[in-house]
């Protein structure tokens, strides 16, 4: 279990690939900002490609090919010289650079910047009662992000974005202070033979993201039967579908099921269309 002076780390491999859980227990909003600058720092070193799931106590990190957890995890939590230090200025400004670097290789601060340009008057959404659809206001956004960061880099509503992602999402101060706290404690890191009740959730956050016909309550409850015969419990009869039946995630409404026909559409009764007038 992670401790105040531990910090905890598994990996897990399975056939999706290679997993890393990391418990920092900083908040949502700053362990998405730590998995996607540990993300980038180990795609320095290989180019790679990572799948992240957050929640409040931890990040999951997941690459389709293997990494070498024990050897790459220590380099990747270091801090910039002097970052520990409350003057620590230079090594504050590389951070932030850092931190930049590995969110404009995704999509947060595209996504803060979507906001603003229809805030600004940037993207035009229509006259009054015409309505636009998201992608369509999604795609305008998309083209001048694109352009202002290939030709005016230095546009202050590219700024704002940035500023306004590091201030109210990943909260800047919040995650210096969660790496500062982390280099202190001790790494412990532990290779998993299947997932633990720490681990488990995450994967299930990522399970969100994928593309599958299998419904997620039905994949949740297959690995939960797994884990309660790798446990030694008592499997009763029924399997997956007894397993489901005593989750609330996934459970429909009454009259919402799949064998429930759909009720029948009313018909609409049109009104006699009057004659024309004579000429």
């Amino acid at each position: 279990l992670p401790t105040p002076q531990t910090l905890l780390a598994e990996t897990l491999t399975t056939r999706e690939g290679s997993h890393l859980f990391l418990y920092p227990f900083a908040g949502r909003h700053v362990h998405l900002g730590v998995a996607s600058l540990l993300a980038w720092r180990v795609a320095q070193h290989e180019a790679r490609t990572f799948s992240i799931a957050v929640n409040d106590y931890g990040f999951e990190l997941l690459s389709a090919t293997p990494v070498d957890w024990p050897a790459l995890l220590p380099q990747v939590l270091r801090l910039p010289e002097g970052e520990g230090d409350v003057e620590g200025d230079e090594a504050h400004a590389a951070l932030l650079h850092e931190v930049l670097a590995s969110l404009n290789a995704g999509e947060l601060a595209q996504r803060r910047f979507r906001e603003i340009a229809r805030v600004s008057g940037l993207i035009f959404q229509g006259y009054p009662g015409e309505k636009r659809s998201s992608k369509q206001l999604q795609a305008s956004s998309s083209l001048f992000w694109e352009v202002f960061r290939k030709y005016d880099p230095g546009n202050k509503l590219l700024q704002q974005a940035e500023q306004e992602l590091l201030a109210q999402e990943l909260e800047i101060g919040r995650l210096r202070a969660s790496l500062v706290r982390m280099a202190a404690q001790a790494l412990v890191l532990k290779p998993l033979a299947r997932p633990t009740p720490f681990s488990f959730p995450l994967m299930v956050e990522l399970f969100r993201e994928k593309l599958s016909n299998e419904n997620v309550a039905d994949r949740i409850a297959r690995m939960v039967e797994q884990l309660e015969k790798a446990a030694g419990g008592v499997v009763t009869a029924g399997g997956v579908e007894r397993v489901k039946g005593t989750m609330s995630f996934g459970q429909e409404g009454p009259g919402k099921g799949r064998g429930t026909p759909p009720s029948p559409r009313r018909e609409r009764r049109r009104k006699p269309s009057r004659p024309l007038p004579p000429l």
